[in-house]
């Protein structure tokens, strides 16, 4: 009978030991973390996104970031310009006070083969250089004139810009509705520039990561542009607000 009781309290002490194991792994708490890399790359608003949990952050000027994790929780490094890292959390890496070491490497893009003889360049510098005339290009720097600090129009906008004013033709325009079209085709142009200015920001890898399928990432970027707000949020530059944005918008897209 003892010799039973000693099992049974053996094997309750098992249990109870791999319960508190279970829970502590569920457990979500911040993770610090700190990129480093032997190349020459900027540390700064790299995208860090727990894939099990589905959360995101970017990191600061010196590589450091801080997100929520769990014992065995993947965590994906990508930016443009690098090369993909993932990183399984382990159990002393979610218990450590430090910050978690991870280096980072570039992406180095190679060229296909440019064949140089058919143009008559050998492909030494030096002598190719003095067959080659150098053009002359006509420039306001070239000019000694000060660069425009204005930003030149697009080619709706000179549209919109001629058809517009006073005068007979600008009054058929606007009974045409030619007036009102360019308008649409201006505002058009604005939010193309815009989505396309946050897709450089924010590359295609973070947002599939979010949970968006990769066959819908046009419609979902479009579906975040029709908010008013989302013009001043990209122009604004802040990160974390934008990653914020994004998430928000990745649940109500499905």
């Amino acid at each position: 009978m003892v010799m039973c009781l000693k099992e049974t309290k053996g094997w309750l002490l098992i249990a109870l030991a791999a319960f508190a194991l279970k829970l502590e792994a569920q457990a979500i708490k911040d993770v610090s973390g700190r990129l480093v890399s032997k190349d020459t790359i900027s540390l700064e608003n790299i995208h860090v996104f727990n894939t099990s949990l589905n959360r995101g952050v970017v990191t600061n000027r010196n590589g450091e970031f801080e997100i929520e994790a769990r014992i065995n929780d993947t965590l994906v490094i990508s930016s443009i310009g690098l090369q993909k890292k993932q990183l399984v959390v382990r159990q002393d890496q979610y218990h450590s006070k430090q910050e978690v070491q991870i280096e980072i490497f570039s992406k180095v893009t190679r060229l296909n083969e440019v064949i140089l003889h058919p143009y008559g360049l050998s492909g030494h510098l030096s002598s190719d250089m003095q067959q080659l005339e150098k053009p002359f290009t006509i420039s306001n720097k070239a000019l000694g004139l000060p660069e425009p600090k204005f930003k030149p129009l697009t080619l709706n906008q000179r549209r919109l810009q001629t058809a517009s004013g006073f005068g007979i033709i600008p009054l058929i325009n606007v009974i045409s509705g030619r007036t009102k079209k360019l308008k649409t085709l201006v505002d058009l142009d604005h939010r193309v520039a815009t989505v396309k200015k946050a897709r450089t920001l924010f590359n295609d890898e973070f947002i599939i990561g979010l949970g968006v399928h990769p066959d819908k990432l046009e419609q979902f970027w479009y579906y975040c542009e029709w908010n008013p707000n989302f013009k001043a949020l990209i122009s604004e530059g802040d990160f974390e607000k934008t990653v914020n944005y994004l998430k928000a918008n990745a649940e109500l897209f499905f």
